[in-house]
């Protein structure tokens, strides 16, 4: 196992040297000028001078070159290089690297995961500058990103006992779901919602809290031991697959193909830990728990009362559950801001569940 684990690292930092270099190298040999590209055709040549000074273009290439494996070894996305240090050079490299994806539509899409982060990226620089074209990419990689969905479901074959619906392809050339890219799929999309607030439109507001839903409903089916035992591949393609080690398979793809075909996900293993966290509001001054599928904001919480804000479309509902602390010792009483008092759906000694429509407040109350 050990020259297993060292065999794949060392592979996977040859991967990624590969492709710092072909982003390096694609960057650059684009037409066009970036530091124009940020001021506009209008700009006097001493300003558009100096700007390639500040992000570093009339270096000699060696060194241009040397500074991005640099920055892309310390993690820094310019626009979170730019929140931290409120240094201006990276919000001029996000801009460069958001305005060079205009008028591409669905050819930007290479990995999913990627195209969430900048769809992101996107809409925090319309936040902070106001330039409409901005917001306009945003959705573009939006569109992308569910270009690479599948709505549909594929309970047949190897995959009769786990759902499919609303899996995030990896890639568009890789149609399975992998642990990892999910979870920041999802944690991206709830930073999306929170962000845009009332600004969202209406087609975001039925996809994003959808797809946060169904990822986390889907978590413990990536696990080589909640998965049936002729469901996994005997043979991976490529690296290893321990059947009882608790660590997520690499690919679920559809009926016709077992899991695992691509090994196991190490660092993908979080992605329970991650993920579900994001869906429990714990009472406080209790160990009683309430669930949400959907994104939330916690308007108030205390011993007695938890108010949340339910993100979403209000003609769509999500599964609220209360988790009592010790059993329920009493009663509770849960009421939507739009559709009044809420009656259970369902219950078991441990939990009681309940259908919310979103778009609305809903105020979760103990009763002595």
């Amino acid at each position: 196992m050990t020259t297993f684990l060292i065999r794949r690292l060392g592979f996977a930092f040859v991967t990624l040297f590969a492709v710092l270099t072909l982003v390096f190298v694609l960057v650059r040999i684009v037409p066009g000028d970036p530091a124009q590209l940020i001021l506009g055709d209008q700009a006097s040549r001493e300003a558009i001078d100096a700007l390639r000074t500040r992000l570093g273009l009339d270096m000699p290439i060696s060194e241009q070159y040397v500074v991005f494996l640099k920055n892309a070894l310390r993690g820094e996305d310019p626009m979170q290089a730019f929140e931290m240090t409120d240094d201006e050079r990276y919000l001029d490299e996000a801009l460069v690297a958001i305005r060079s994806l205009r008028g591409k539509g669905f050819e930007l899409t290479y990995q999913t995961n990627n195209v969430a982060f900048g769809m992101l990226a996107a809409l925090k620089l319309y936040q902070r500058i106001g330039d409409p074209e901005l917001l306009g990419v945003s959705q573009v990689l939006c569109a992308c990103l569910f270009d690479n969905v599948g709505l549909w479901s594929t309970r047949y074959g190897h995959a009769r006992d786990r759902a499919s619906f609303f899996g995030v392809f990896p890639m568009p050339t890789a149609p399975y779901t992998a642990a990892y890219e999910q979870a920041e799929v999802s944690a991206v999309c709830l930073e999306y919602i929170m962000r845009a607030g009332d600004e969202l439109p209406g087609p975001m507001q039925i996809l994003l809290p959808e797809l946060i839903r169904h990822v986390t409903a889907r978590l413990n089916a990536y696990y080589p031991p909640c998965i049936a035992q002729d469901a996994l591949t005997d043979s991976p393609k490529t690296g290893h697959l321990v059947p009882d080690l608790w660590i997520p398979v690499e690919d679920l793809a559809d009926g016709w193909d077992p899991a695992g075909t691509v090994g196991q996900e190490v660092y993908g293993a979080g992605i329970a830990f991650s993920t579900v966290a994001r869906s429990y509001i714990r009472v406080p001054a209790s160990s009683a728990q309430v669930y949400c599928e959907y994104p939330y904001r916690v308007l108030h919480a205390d011993r007695r009362t938890v108010t949340l804000d339910i993100y979403g479309d209000p003609r769509l509902a999500c599964r609220l559950r209360l988790i009592p602390d010790g059993g329920w010792s009493g009663d509770e009483r849960v009421d939507g801001s739009c559709t009044g008092r809420l009656e259970p759906i369902d219950e078991d000694r441990r939990w009681r569940d309940y259908t919310v429509p979103a778009g609305q407040d809903v105020t979760v109350t103990w009763l002595d």
